[in-house]
């Protein structure tokens, strides 16, 4: 079932200069880290000025999509899964 969250997190991130990838490897909200087991779906949008980064993927307690404000370089947890449905 999807929960909406849309609250800032801190994200640690690694860079690969050889593939040019940027990718989101854990980040912590509500006091708890979560590393990121898998990344899935990837993309990007424009709002305005605002170029966003959309990443979703897994960790092992949740599905999970993560945004990056490009122009504010700040980190939103958008919403978490735990898989199942309504």
């Amino acid at each position: 079932m999807f929960q909406i969250i849309n609250q800032p997190v801190s994200v640690i991130a690694k860079y690969d200069h050889e593939l040019k990838k940027t990718v989101p490897v854990k980040f912590k909200w509500n006091g708890s880290v979560y590393q990121i087991t898998k990344l899935g779906f990837y993309h990007n949008y424009k709002n305005g000025t605002h170029l966003f980064h959309v990443f979703e993927g897994v960790t092992p307690s949740f599905f999970f999509r993560l945004i990056l404000d490009s122009q504010t370089l700040h980190w939103k947890l958008e919403q978490i899964s735990n898989g199942e449905t309504n």
